[in-house]
């Protein structure tokens, strides 16, 4: 069969420098959620936190591969091996949630840009649903990075219910501090991540609803307040240095998070999620407007992006996450 064509058990090879994977492990999760860990060539090690993968089950349909963040990532012998954490969401995901140890997948990459390996004392990372994603990598590749002087890392972690949580327990054993909010309450916060991201860190991105009116002054000034006293000076504190801010999740909470950036002035990183057919700019399915009206191409000039690119350097408010 000619290369390229599909068959039952060989992946087609749609893009050059495609490789064939074979798959190690698939384990099936609460959610709708599986791992598959592929064994792939040894170039896929010098993977960063944030990239992706294009990957595409054996087989005539689905005929396009699936974009997929790269979960994990290490070297062995002469060769990797990448993890990949997966909800079920449509036809590509099914087919991929169906194969088991010892298939084969078609698979290029790393693919886009990740997060920078920026030096910062803290870090909070926000990941809403699947964006969960590649911050179990990230997290990991910054303790790595930092050995003696390890940075403080908070991961915000939202999701619908519980089931859909994963992963708590060893973010939390390599030293995150993990703040959970689920919409129905079934565990951590109840609401959306970014509310208790605000509420952790005091700070109100939103103006307030009512302004409260002052009471009307009479010829007697009967009404008028009694005057105030200036403050005392105050004792000057050098503040510490804000986190950096990476996220991943729905655009309305990657808004959200860029609002509590910007608020504390702080950098924002996010990672944007897009429909595309190849992830290496030939296609040009994955457009994304920027903030002062251009076009950006999600699989190379992303997927993560400094958040001002997209949401402008100010802070915009509204209801969104």
């Amino acid at each position: 069969m000619g290369k390229g064509r599909a068959s039952p058990d060989r992946p087609a090879e749609t893009v050059r420098g495609a490789s064939a994977a074979g798959i190690s492990l698939v384990r099936h999760l609460s959610g709708g959620y599986f791992l598959m860990t592929l064994d792939v060539p040894v170039s896929f090690s010098a993977a960063v936190p944030g990239q992706f993968v294009m990957v595409r089950p054996p087989g005539r349909y689905p005929l396009l591969a699936r974009p997929i963040s790269i979960h994990d990532c290490r070297r062995v012998g002469r060769a990797a091996r990448i993890d990949l954490l997966v909800r079920e969401a449509g036809e590509g995901t099914r087919a991929l949630g169906a194969l088991r140890r010892g298939d084969r997948v078609g698979i290029w990459g790393p693919l886009g840009k990740g997060f920078s390996d920026a030096a910062a004392k803290r870090r909070v990372l926000v990941a809403g649903g699947r964006g969960i994603a590649p911050m179990w990598f990230l997290a990991r590749r910054l303790f790595d990075a930092a050995r003696a002087d390890r940075p403080a890392i908070d991961l915000f972690y939202g999701a619908r219910s519980s089931d859909e949580l994963h992963y708590v327990d060893e973010f939390r054993a390599i030293g995150v501090k993990v703040h959970i909010a689920t919409d129905d309450g079934s565990r951590g916060y109840k609401g959306m991540v970014t509310g208790l991201l605000r509420d952790k860190l005091g700070v109100k991105t939103r103006p307030p609803r009512h302004k409260k009116k002052e009471p009307a002054a009479t010829q007697l000034g009967m009404f008028d307040p009694a005057p105030v006293p200036p403050p005392a000076p105050a004792a000057t504190v050098e503040k510490a240095p804000p986190p950096v801010f990476c996220a991943c999740g729905p655009m309305p909470m990657l808004r959200a998070v860029h609002d509590v950036a910007a608020a504390l002035g702080a950098i924002c990183e996010v990672s944007l999620e897009s429909r595309m057919a190849c992830g290496i700019g030939v296609c040009l399915g994955c457009a994304h407007e920027t903030a002062e009206g251009g076009l950006m191409h999600v699989c190379k000039d992303g997927p993560v992006v400094d958040s001002r690119v997209v949401f402008g350097s100010g802070v915009q408010g509204g209801t969104g996450g």
